[in-house]
């Protein structure tokens, strides 16, 4: 059975204990132990497992075979290679693996992985999404692939300020772009961005990138809008595929080409009732579940994770442009 630690129980670090308080239920793993700085998240923690707060101790008594790191990213790297030090081979690791200004470190923690043979997992959740493995699993239907547009704006996380919103948001966008291109690379042309709150920190952000087959990506996140919005278009020689991960109905619709040469308003009442066009329901989980489960999987078979360390190290330098 593989036995699962967890390091950091903060807002995101709750949703992996409860989750992976499931999957033990499910006896999928055993979730042993968490490991948090902060003593007075020890009642709380050992609702789920048993609680340290040296993680360098938990390691030494816990006798784990995984480890998920769930730490602020700038520690995320450090944290990871001493893992590895100590023996743990299996390690998920929550996005962004490393803020830009610390890649050399992520390059460090691979090539660590690599000599001792580790396998590190990048938590890059678009990716399990069920709206994103449906568009993956429909994507010939669009044909040949021209753009990408994508939106992802949210309020803004007080709580942090080691990462920007091109590390903390725009990353799931050239990382779903990528993940439906087979990982294709991809080159930013352009940036518009700005800090409008913290000088230091970039709260919105836009850019133009294009990939190695030609396919255009035009990506925009910000920090500084009261709603939540989600949304991704991709359009194809043949279809037009829309996305709305937050729709509650949870649907991925194609849209004819034919569509866009008849816009009118009988033609517009239409697609807003949803008659035009096919919708795909979706799976209904939720994607961190999909993706802890994944990683036990990959665990048990040996097998490298399709969202694996390098991959999301690329990923991160390819957005680098947006630090300059």
């Amino acid at each position: 059975m593989i036995k699962v630690g967890l390091i950091g129980f903060g807002a995101m670090g709750k949703n992996y204990a409860r989750i992976l308080k499931k999957l033990n239920n499910e006896n999928l793993c055993v979730f042993s132990s968490i490991s948090d700085l902060n003593p007075n998240l020890k009642f709380e923690a050992e609702k789920y497992a048993k609680f340290y707060q040296d993680y360098k101790e938990m390691i030494e008594k816990e006798d784990l075979n995984a480890i998920c790191i769930v730490t602020p990213a700038q520690q995320s790297a450090k944290v990871a290679k001493q893992c590895i030090q100590m023996g743990i081979s299996n390690i998920l690791i929550e996005k962004p693996i490393v803020p830009l200004a610390y890649l050399r470190e992520g390059y460090e923690l691979l090539n660590l992985a690599k000599e001792k043979n580790a396998r590190v997992m990048s938590a890059d959740i678009i990716c399990y999404d069920p709206a994103t493995m449906a568009l993956k699993k429909n994507l010939n239907k669009l044909g040949k692939i021209k753009a990408i547009l994508t939106i992802r704006f949210g309020k803004y996380p007080y709580r942090f300020t080691d990462v920007g919103v091109n590390e903390d948001l725009l990353v799931h966008d050239l990382t779903f772009a990528r993940y439906l291109l087979e990982w294709e690379k991809f080159y930013v042309k352009s940036v518009i961005k700005h800090p409008f709150f913290r000088e230091a920190q970039t709260d919105f952000v836009s850019i133009e990138a294009i990939s190695q087959s030609n396919v255009k990506l035009i990506a925009s996140a910000t920090w500084l809008s009261e709603e939540k919005i989600r949304l991704a278009i991709v359009i194809g020689e043949e279809k037009i595929a829309q996305i709305n991960f937050l729709d509650e109905k949870k649907s991925l619709r194609f849209l004819p080409k034919e569509m866009i040469k008849q816009v009118n308003f009988e033609v517009i009442k239409k697609i807003e009732e949803k008659e035009i066009g096919e919708a795909i329901p979706l799976e209904k989980y939720e994607p961190l579940e999909k993706e802890l489960r994944y990683f036990l999987e990959t665990i048990k078979n040996n097998e490298t994770p399709i969202t694996n360390l390098e991959r999301a190290l690329e990923t991160l330098e390819m957005l680098y442009p947006t630090i300059l």
